[in-house]
Formats: C-alpha cells, structure tokens, sequence
C-alpha cells in the first residue's frame, strides 16, 4: 500500500485532521508492528501479520471447497514447504484457543502428520510444535476426545526416532520434540512429594578411594602433575545435569526469594544485578529435558542448598549432604580409576559424536540429557562430555602440586568448571582431566551443572 494514497484516502475523511493522519500512519510504520516499511514510501503488512491472516484463511471452512483441514494442511506443506511452517502454527493455533469447540481439527492434524505412510521426521516435530503450542497434554478428553491418546502416539513415535540409526541432529530434535510432551525418563523431570514439585534426581554411585587425576601430557589440564588423589568417602552424582524442567521447581519453589540457600557473595550478587532467573536464550535452550544453562555458580550452589532441604522428601537420609560435585569428585564419576582420556574410555576424534554433543556433532545447541548412551561413564552418569561446561563447588587453583582444594563456598574467586560442550570444536575440551576457569557470577548458554550426595538413601 502506498503510503501517500493510505494519506489522501484518510483525509477525504472530514473527521481526520492534517495532524491525526500523521500520527496515525506513524503509529502504524513505528509502533504498531502490523505495518511496515521498507522504503519510507510504501506500507505493508509485517511478515508475522501476512502468516497470521494465511493461518486464520486456513481455518476458513468456507472458502477451502470442504477439504477436511488436515488435508489443507498437507497440500500446503506440499507445495510451499517449511515456508509455511508458522501459518500452519497459527491456524492450529487458531482451532486450539480461539475454537475450543474445534480442537478436534488439531487433534486430527496431529495424527494425519505424525502416522503417514512413511515416517517423515520433519512433519513429526511440527506435530510436537502443535501439540506444545496447542497445550494438548492439558485437553479433557471428555471434551476432545482421543487428545491423550493422540500424543501419547506422538510421544512412542518420537521415541522411535530418538533411538534410530538417524543423525545426531534429527535425534536431537526428536529428544527435545519429547521433551515438549512429556520426558518420563528418571532422573530427567520432577515428581510430586506432598504437593511440592521436586526434581525427581537418579543417582550414580562412585566409590572412595585413590584415583589418578591430571593429565599432565593433555592440552587444557593446566599442565599440571598427575597426582593420587584419594576420594574419601563414598558418594553419589547425579546421572544427568539438572534439567530445565527441574530448576523450574526451585523457582517455583521460591528458591530467589530465600536468602538462607544463597552464600552471601552469592545474595549481595542477586540483588545487586536484580536478577529473577537463568539467563534466556532461544527457545530450544528452554526445552524441559535439556540442562539448564544461563545459571552461575551461585545460582548452582543455591539450587544445591535446596535440594539438600528436600533431602528427607526424595528419600535421603538426614545425615545426607547434597551439594556441586568437587573438581575432584567430578573427575572421579567421569575417569573412573583407570586414568581414561574420556568418560567412555579412549577414542579418536572422528568417533566423538558418537559419544557426546560436541561442535562436530552438528547439533547445534544443547541437546535432551542422556541423548548419546554410548558415552556413558563407568559410574553409569551421562552427559559428562559436550552438551554443557559443569560448575564444580571447588575454588581453582592453578597448581596440583601439594594439592588442598578449596570448597570453602564463601572463598572469593573463580571456580572450576569441567566436561566441555555442545559449542566447541576442539576434543581436547571433552577429556575427563581438562578443566577451565570462571567467574562464580559468569552465565554463558554452555554452562550447566549437576550435583552429588554423600551419605546413604533411606
């Protein structure tokens, strides 16, 4: 539309002064977002507005010649593609909140994409995008029926392609697809103990004992001797990073509100920073089955605090303690006691991303903890190379010889993170001894953490 005709249209309204008609088309160019310009001349709907009004047109029972509307959909992927991706979304979006009554339509368009004739990934995580947006897994059947059922086929269908011979990337997307819907895997959610949401936590134990740690021959360790390092008490580390489903319950909880399960650098920092939570990235680093990144050290070990609250709840005893894992108790879970290289053992670099979510992957982002069983530990904990950096409760230092370490939680300084991530190109960030410094405030979207437990379960 040109903007000097949507001008002179305007004013052969009496009621429209020279003044309200510059405001209003300035309302429109700057502010309102429905229009836009691209060369101070001519208007037209912003691109988002376009692939509503297509979404809404989809919806039209009356101008689409009685074609059920799954099959509108079908033939308009067909012929525009990923194109049309978002005007699929929205016409769903449509029939799921606008048209309670017409849910029925995103019920079917879930099951016409996700149960072709032949398995097509790409119309399977468009059925998950659906189902996500749409809510579905919160539908009363009595209201829609066959809702329940129809994502629970979502979810096994998903699954089938999470554990395929596909590439590490379609899996990914498939994992974080069923992250969307519902991950059932322990040790990945929450479950609910007397109406408080908690992390449902699975444990891995690792023995006490000496082990070797250091890698004085590996880049990245600092070059540092190798010592004997004695573990002294049995403990237990968490299989996967906390999740972002899981660090939504200490928020839920109201974990920034209690002063008492932050170190006092830690409050002071919150506060000073106004900070209300993790730091957002794009929306596949929100997914609830992926590691909960954008959070620092203080953040971490205020996480640790509360759960170590709710030990009695996840059926620990009282004398338990549930912090971050030591540097050394880290390397421990992911050395094992046979100086390996990595968690899994050895391996060239061209098998990596068969064990971990690492740069060469092509993933991309974080991915679904527990995505690559191939690189599990001795201990059986996953994800202890790639995905994400892991924040130790350790100060670092810069020399193992005479070694003390620090766990002293108010020590002012940086602190150890360990096991590399999904944004780096370079092996030797993945091996067990390589370890790296940050600032306890630092977030970065590679950065999560797990933690461990010492003492016995009920």
């Amino acid at each position: 539309m040109d903007e000097d005709l949507l001008r002179n249209k305007l004013r052969l309204d009496r009621k429209w002064t020279d003044d309200e008609v510059d405001a209003l088309i300035a309302a429109l160019r700057d502010r309102a977002g429905l229009l836009q310009s691209r060369d101070a001349k001519t208007l037209e709907f912003h691109y988002r507005f376009e692939e509503f009004l297509a979404g809404c047109h989809l919806t039209n029972e009356q101008l689409t010649e009685g074609k059920p509307f799954p099959k509108r959909v079908i033939e308009t992927l067909e012929k525009q593609g990923d194109y049309a991706r978002k005007t699929v979304l929205w016409a769903a979006g449509v029939y799921a909140h606008a048209r309670p009554n017409s849910r029925f339509q995103v019920r079917d368009l879930i099951t016409a994409l996700a149960t072709g004739t032949r398995l097509n990934l790409e119309h399977e995580l468009l059925a998950a995008e659906i189902a996500r947006d749409s809510r579905i897994t919160t539908w009363d059947d009595e209201d829609t029926p066959r809702s329940a059922e129809t994502a629970l086929k979502l979810r096994k269908l998903l699954i089938h392609f999470r554990g395929s011979g596909t590439s590490a990337a379609n899996k990914a997307k498939a994992a974080a697809a069923i992250g969307i819907l519902g991950d059932e895997r322990p040790g990945v959610g929450c479950i609910t103990v007397g109406g408080l949401e908690l992390p449902d936590i699975e444990w891995c134990h690792v023995d006490a004992g000496p082990f070797p740690m250091c890698n004085d021959k590996a880049p990245y360790a600092n070059k540092k001797p190798r010592i004997l390092f004695n573990i002294p008490a049995p403990y237990s580390i968490s299989r996967y990073p906390v999740t972002v489903a899981q660090y939504a319950a200490f928020m839920a909880a109201g974990g920034y509100d209690d002063e008492a399960l932050w170190t006092k650098a830690g409050w002071h920092w919150l506060r000073e920073q106004r900070i209300t939570g993790p730091e957002r990235y794009t929306r596949i680093f929100q997914t609830p089955n992926h590691p909960r990144v954008g959070v620092s050290w203080y953040k971490a070990t205020a996480f640790a605090a509360w759960l170590h609250s709710q030990r009695a709840a996840l059926g620990l005893a009282e004398t338990s303690r549930i912090a971050l894992p030591s540097e050394a108790q880290w390397e421990r879970a992911a050395r094992h006691t046979d100086a390996r290289e990595y968690p899994w053992g050895s391996a060239k670099d061209d098998t990596h991303a068969a064990h971990c979510n690492w740069d060469k992957t092509g993933i991309g982002s974080t991915s679904a903890v527990g995505l690559f069983p191939a690189g599990k530990a001795e201990c059986g904990a996953d994800d202890m190379a790639g995905n994400v950096w892991e924040w130790c409760f350790t100060f670092f230092t810069d020399n193992y010889s005479n070694y003390q370490p620090s766990d002293d939680p108010e020590v002012d300084g940086n602190r150890v993170v360990r096991g590399g991530s999904w944004g780096y190109n370079n092996p030797d960030f993945l091996r067990a001894s390589c370890r790296v410094s940050y600032q306890p405030g630092n977030r970065f979207n590679n950065c999560g953490f797990r933690v461990m437990v010492v003492g016995v379960a009920r």
